[in-house]
């Protein structure tokens, strides 16, 4: 009976391994395949400001170098409504809107208002932002460009001379 044992076990394992040879394992699937033409509100990469594509680095230094030049850019060409520096209005906007798949900004919002003008001097430097020679790149899921929604806060604060 030992000796039966020994073969019939070697058999098993060869035919085991001749019939799991053949199989092929499925990727690990993540879920769904991403809609390409929905609007996210968080992608894999996120849009970013243009300027600083061709940067050496990964996507944080990238993202990094791209909040810099568009704070650079707002507070470059942000005008201060004047019935709010009249009226010593001060205070934060915050703004959401659509980097497209191509890096246009659509479909602007205000989240928070101020008042006094605040607003409509943070849409305008933001629509402003689709005349540049450069667009936004877009957000990537599965490394395919998708629309995404983007938020931004705009502050304004009037200085010792501007105040009442």
């Amino acid at each position: 009976m030992k000796y039966f044992k020994k073969p019939f076990l070697l058999f098993a394992a060869v035919l085991l391994c001749h019939l799991s040879y053949g199989q092929q394992v499925p990727p690990p699937s993540s879920g769904p395949p991403p809609d390409y033409n929905k609007v996210y509100v968080r992608s894999e990469v996120m849009p970013r400001f243009p300027g600083c594509e061709d940067l050496e680095g990964n996507n944080e230094e990238k993202a990094k170098c791209a909040v810099t030049k568009m704070n650079e850019y707002i507070y470059t060409h942000l005008k201060y409504p004047e019935e709010a520096k009249k009226n010593g209005v001060q205070g934060q906007v915050v703004l959401k809107f659509v980097v497209t798949k191509e890096g246009k900004i659509i479909d602007i919002e205000p989240l928070r208002d101020p008042g006094a003008g605040l607003g409509d001097a943070a849409k305008e430097v933001v629509i402003s932002m689709n005349d540049l020679p450069q667009r936004w790149s877009s957000g990537k899921m599965n490394g395919i460009p998708v629309n995404v929604w983007y938020t931004l806060p705009v502050k304004f604060s009037l200085g010792e001379s501007d105040k009442k």
